[in-house]
């Protein structure tokens, strides 16, 4: 499958082959199975974010053990390591520089 250039925003969870506003947070270059990836990624980190939002309403519940809050954070390393695969020079640059440990080792 050929590669085709994207426009990703975490923060809006949008991937947009047009460049529109302020959707170019990353660009990448991704088939079809990659955007599939990353769109079950993006949502996964949504559904992990409104869990974690619910359970702030609960004083009771510690927040350091919320599962929604370990679901956003392994999904947004998962996001992050498909961008980093799929990215351009500037966004692998961009993530290289967090130290995330993505795929462990990565290239600066």
């Amino acid at each position: 499958m050929e590669k085709e250039k994207y426009y990703v925003n975490i923060a809006t969870g949008e991937i947009s082959q047009n460049l529109v506003g302020n959707n170019q947070s990353y660009t990448i270059y991704a088939n079809l199975a990659d955007l599939s990836s990353l769109r079950i990624a993006l949502n996964r980190m949504h559904e992990g974010g409104m869990s974690s939002f619910w359970r702030s309403h609960i004083p009771i519940m510690s927040y350091h053990h919320d599962s929604g809050n370990d679901q956003y954070d392994a999904n947004l390393n998962e996001v992050f390591s498909i961008l980093y695969e799929c990215g351009d020079a500037a966004a692998r640059e961009h993530i290289a520089n967090f130290q995330l440990g993505i795929n462990g080792e990565m290239e600066k």
